[in-house]
């Protein structure tokens, strides 16, 4: 976590990446085409409840809502899940730190991602 230009904490929870492509739909504003603007937002469900306790906010003063709304309304048009096939099945880990990306929760994200209207891209 680090802090806003005006002292706020600001937590990264994403990455944003910008990817070229020959079939990429144009988003409202940020990318022009052709281009994907869009986020990794794979862990998103750890963070807000699986949508039901969004913490966060467009400004400080700002009402809570979805992460991938607000990603959608600041240019966003694409959202990437990672799907684990056994993270854990050498046994060094515990699978269920890694139940956020098997097939059930991606499926349920990938639903969440098409409802902010989002493209998915696993």
């Amino acid at each position: 976590a680090g802090r806003s230009a005006l002292g706020h904490p600001v937590m990264q929870l994403a990455w944003v990446w910008v990817v070229p492509t020959a079939v990429a739909r144009p988003v409202r504003h940020g990318c022009e085409p052709p281009a994907w603007c869009g986020v990794d937002f794979s862990e998103l469900a750890l963070e807000d409840a699986d949508g039901t306790a969004p913490p966060f906010r467009v400004s400080p003063t700002g009402r809570r809502r979805d992460a991938l709304h607000i990603l959608r309304a600041h240019g966003a048009g694409v959202f990437r899940m990672r799907l684990w096939n056994e993270p854990c099945a050498d046994g060094r880990c515990d699978p269920a730190k890694f139940a956020y990306a098997n097939l059930t929760n991606v499926l349920r994200m990938a639903r969440r991602g098409e409802g902010a209207n989002l493209e998915v891209v696993l």
